[in-house]
């Protein structure tokens, strides 16, 4: 495991990051689609067509995130 996890981790494509880096990403994901959808939804005027699904989604995004956090 550590020759192949040293021969990844030598690998261009990963950049030098380290295993840790690649398992905490998707975790720190979730708060960057809160704050995108959050900010979609401030300059998305409230009479536009997409205005209501933005908010539900915003409102799942956090429930999501919220569960994990728990979890």
């Amino acid at each position: 495991f550590h020759a192949l996890h040293d021969a990844l981790s030598a690998h261009p494509l990963a950049q030098r990051m380290p295993l840790s880096g690649f398992l905490i990403q998707p975790v720190q994901r979730l708060p960057r689609y809160v704050l995108l959808l959050g900010d979609l939804l401030k300059h998305t005027p409230p009479e536009h067509a997409d205005c209501a699904d933005l908010a539900s989604a915003l409102a799942s995004m956090r429930d999501v995130a919220s569960h994990i956090n728990e979890e």
